[in-house]
């Protein structure tokens, strides 16, 4: 799931009006990419006589591809951590007995499943769940042969001047494509492809991205 800072704004009113009370005016609520926490709450101190808490942050890692359920859990967290600090409750620690009495009444009433340490074991970076774009030329050859080639984008320029003298091309396309058809090709830096037949290449070059240039894309 893709979550906004819309979504975080939402959820955070939910949530508040739902497990405390509607007790906490909403704090900036931020996404961020980190790879180790998934979620994090800030804030700022200030000695005024006292420590005056304020200027508080909770931040969403979007690193990991999770469900809404999982980044909802992960906002919960750090919203108990907030209410400890705005509600000036005195824990033993970090994660002491406030925190672990909270999360535990919240996990069984409301059917949660938020823990102390969120493990990030398991979980999928986001850009590995991403296609991937790869760059693609399409050769048709005067003697009816269809070739496509999986192209490193540093080696356009390259290509394109062994394109314009090699006197056995009929005509070349370059493509935009995301097809898992050339995940396992090599990404050529040469003039060199896979032979397929006519109706394959057409079927191919139909599903693809048709770009004017080949440097939109590198």
């Amino acid at each position: 799931m893709i979550i906004t800072e819309e979504y975080l704004d939402k959820a955070f009113d939910k949530y508040n009006i739902k497990m405390f009370d509607n007790k906490l005016p909403r704090p900036r609520l931020r996404l961020a990419k980190s790879k180790t926490k998934l979620g994090r709450m800030q804030c700022r101190q200030t000695w005024m006589g006292k420590w005056w808490t304020k200027d508080y942050t909770i931040y969403v890692s979007t690193y990991y591809d999770m469900s809404s359920t999982q980044f909802d859990d992960i906002l919960i967290h750090e919203m108990i951590h907030y209410a400890i600090s705005y509600l000036g409750l005195v824990d033993t620690s970090a994660h002491g007995t406030v925190f672990k009495a909270m999360m535990e009444t919240i996990n069984r009433k409301f059917r949660r499943n938020i823990t102390v340490t969120m493990k990030t074991e398991g979980l999928v970076p986001r850009n590995a769940m991403e296609r991937k774009d790869y760059l693609v030329l399409g050769v048709t050859t005067k003697n009816g042969s269809h070739f496509l080639s999986s192209v490193n984008p540093s080696a356009v320029k390259k290509i394109e001047t062994q394109l314009q003298t090699a006197t056995e091309i009929k005509s070349y396309d370059w493509f935009s494509s995301k097809d898992d058809f050339f995940q396992n090709m090599p990404r050529v830096r040469s003039l060199r492809g896979i032979r397929v037949d006519e109706l394959r290449f057409k079927e191919m070059i139909r599903k693809m991205r048709l770009l004017t240039s080949p440097f939109l894309l590198t």
